[in-house]
């Protein structure tokens, strides 16, 4: 991983959790960085805080699917045409996973 996908990085984590945890009652459940050759994949949960065991751990998480290439262009995961492309918009990116 090069200083540039470092960068976006962190700002992507900063960024999500902001987004989700406007009310102050969200926290980051699951963070997961693959470093392949040239590409970063980056799997992200956000969910209530406390909600282990419950309904809202199954129905209330926000998940998404990022890549970061070497020169730290950002594209999120789609489920519904199952390929990668550009992203502008953090919120857009996770309801376009959702397929919402």
């Amino acid at each position: 991983m090069n200083k540039t996908q470092e960068r976006k990085l962190e700002m992507l984590k900063r960024d999500f959790l902001n987004e989700f945890n406007r009310n102050g009652n969200h926290e980051i459940k699951q963070f997961e960085v693959t470093d392949l050759e040239k590409v970063v994949m980056i799997f992200i949960e956000v969910g209530l805080i406390g909600d282990e065991g419950t309904m809202a751990s199954v129905l209330c998480r926000n998940t998404a699917m990022f890549n970061i290439g070497q020169r730290g262009a950002l594209r999120h995961y789609n489920k519904q045409t199952r390929n990668f492309k550009k992203t502008s918009t953090l919120l857009g990116a996770c309801l376009d996973y959702e397929g919402k």
